[in-house]
């Protein structure tokens, strides 16, 4: 791998740039003049809800137990209608995103983290000094003018409550912050039989705006950060093979039978370091990537195993030796 590190290392920075580009910010205390914040990121952002879109109401949001009980779904692909937390998570302008993990029984409270940031706007009005073409004459005077100059200043935020896991199947809201309209709940959707939970923690923008001009732009969250932690180690994703009846589906989960899903999202992808103790905390991503290192046939990772000049030796040898007994096959195989 070392021998690559430089390639490494330049798809570290493309990734960052395209990072910085669609989800921003550019510049941590930066000022945006002339330019809306939504026609300059792209992603990770939580729109303000429509005018006419009822507003949450957590106390009525219960899951069916029946339908989680059911031996016939995945607990994972649960996502009933009536949590607006998480359908509101997959549209054209999301205004929720959450997470999706499975907590042991001995884990009674959670560490949450939530960043982002918002827009405040103020404009100026300008006399700017251009010139006028005389038609008569064909000369240019000097004329003043008023121009409105609109700036959006970037305010970051952050919000790091700790919660308790209910007992119970169902939603409650564990933070609200209505200046901002942030809004965070925690749903536990499952309950396995040896008490570990099936739970999904979710951030939403509850504030109501006009869906144009400077109130959208205000009134949207960016740069969004969600992350869930614990003192103890989360168990990997439930996952039922016994429902697949694709038989493709069915190759794919024996091969991939050791690889362990400790969390996913909704709306947004998730990360997390499997690390030898377990993974304790897993965050929101909306740019995943998958670092694919250098292999070379018969040597495992580049990095631990043969030189350059070693493996392309290994290579070609190989390749004669195989040749090679071909070769002698097809000649024994001639008639005499």
């Amino acid at each position: 791998m070392s021998g690559f590190q430089e390639y490494y290392d330049a798809v570290s920075e493309i990734r960052s740039c395209l990072k910085r580009d669609l989800i921003g910010p550019i510049e941590e205390n930066e000022v945006l003049v002339n330019i809306e914040p939504l026609n300059t990121y792209a992603c990770g952002m939580l729109w303000a809800r429509r005018l006419d879109q009822p507003a949450l109401d957590a106390s009525q949001l219960v899951f069916d137990d029946a339908e989680l009980l059911s031996e016939e779904v995945e607990p994972e692909d649960i996502t009933l209608g009536n949590d607006d937390s998480i359908s509101s998570a997959n549209k054209r302008k999301p205004t929720s995103m959450g997470i999706s993990a499975t907590i042991p029984p001995q884990v009674h409270t959670l560490n949450l983290l939530f960043k982002g940031a918002k827009y405040t706007h103020e404009e100026e009005r300008k006399m700017i000094q251009t010139e006028r073409k005389k038609h008569e004459a064909g000369e240019t005077e000097a004329i003043e003018r008023e121009r409105v100059e609109h700036r959006y200043t970037r305010v970051p935020f952050e919000v790091n409550p700790q919660v308790t896991v209910q007992k119970r199947l169902g939603t409650e809201r564990v933070f609200q912050d209505s200046k901002r309209g942030l809004e965070i709940t925690l749903s536990v959707r499952h309950i396995m039989k040896d008490g570990s939970k099936l739970v999904t923690v979710t951030a939403a923008n509850i504030i109501k705006a006009a869906q144009t001009g400077i109130e959208q732009n205000t009134n949207a969250i960016f740069q969004c950060e969600l992350a869930i932690s614990s003192d103890v180690s989360f168990l990997p994703v439930y996952q039922n093979s016994a429902v697949i009846a694709d038989e493709e589906e069915k190759i794919s989960g024996l091969q991939y039978r050791d690889v362990k899903i400790y969390a996913y999202g909704h709306g947004c992808s998730v990360e997390y370091d499997d690390v030898k103790n377990g993974v304790f905390k897993v965050k929101s991503e909306f740019m995943p990537t998958q670092m694919v290192y250098q292999m070379m046939p018969g040597a495992g990772f580049f990095c631990s195993a043969v030189s350059a000049g070693e493996a392309i030796a290994l290579v070609n040898s190989t390749v004669c030796e195989q040749v090679e007994n071909l070769s002698q096959r097809v000649y024994s195989q001639r008639p005499q």
